[in-house]
């Protein structure tokens, strides 16, 4: 069975527990779909809606289902186009089965109550499971090189272009959207699974005060002498929390860099009016 995920954070963890091996298609860049373009207003969640056009012309024809992760954002709302793509014959014959998968990152016992009747839910669309599968290898993290330490925040990029940028002036050593994901994927049992989705700071829908705090101990224990901000032009998540980051990074000695708003999949000129502000570390 072959099973598309979407989402940023996804529990890798979590589905290997459960015997399945999905496929991360949340950052695949799109051309626009014709039949669903109309329909998709400028200010949606740029990667819901290239998961949304992918969708339609077939892209994820070859699987078996498609799991939108609630706990992300711009899970919901394309997991509710689709559905409604789906009813008005705009999805090819041969797409995948649709499902919401509702995790709550929280440890109260409520909570993982409330997870465990999500994950029989997710048994009842996809069918039986197959046994545990090896939980994936976290990528291997490069020596820190010469330069000033790095920290990038904010929304989540669809490619590496700026890491490239800002690993040319010194080493990216903490990377939020990076930290999310290796959090997310922890657990190699259901149980530690769904708790390291429950104390992943950086979900997006963590309900407890843990963002700041971690990024604070981050800053600190990483020796981060810039941290880097930027976020979505129609950003609705982080923003907010840019006097928090400008705060913890004066106590801490750290200078901010912030970038404002960038596209999601930034080309090099999208990037020109800021390279400057990389130079190259000497080596």
């Amino acid at each position: 069975m072959r099973i598309a995920a979407f989402g940023h954070g996804l529990p890798h963890g979590l589905f290997a527990a459960l015997g399945l091996r999905a496929e991360d298609v949340t950052l695949a860049p799109a051309p626009a779909d014709p039949k669903i373009a109309p329909f998709l207003e400028p200010f949606m969640d740029p990667f819901a809606a290239s998961l949304l056009h992918r969708l339609a012309g077939g892209a994820l024809d070859g699987c078996d289902a498609l799991i939108f992760l609630r706990e992300s954002p711009g899970a919901l709302p394309a997991f509710h186009y689709a559905c409604e793509f789906e009813r008005r014959g705009l999805l090819p014959a041969q797409a995948p089965r649709l499902h919401l998968l509702n995790l709550i990152p929280a440890a109260t016992p409520a909570a993982e109550a409330y997870n465990r009747t999500e994950l029989d839910r997710l048994r009842a669309t996809l069918g039986p499971f197959g046994p545990p599968l090896p939980p994936p290898s976290p990528p291997a993290a490069p020596a820190p090189g010469p330069g000033p330490r790095h920290a990038l925040l904010g929304a989540p990029l669809g490619n590496g272009r700026l890491h490239r940028l800002i690993a040319r002036a010194g080493p990216l050593v903490f990377d939020q959207q990076a930290e999310d994901a290796a959090r997310a994927a922890a657990g190699t049992t259901l149980s530690e699974a769904l708790a390291a989705q429950a104390a992943n700071p950086f979900a997006a829908r963590q309900p407890a005060d843990a963002y700041s705090p971690a990024i604070a101990r981050e800053i600190a224990s990483r020796r981060i002498a810039r941290v880097v901000w930027q976020v979505d032009p129609h950003d609705d998540l982080w923003g907010w929390l840019a006097p928090d980051i400008r705060r913890i990074a004066a106590a801490a000695g750290a200078d901010v860099l912030d970038l404002g708003t960038l596209p999601r999949w930034p080309s090099d000129a999208d990037l020109a009016a800021v390279a400057a502000l990389f130079p190259e570390a000497p080596r």
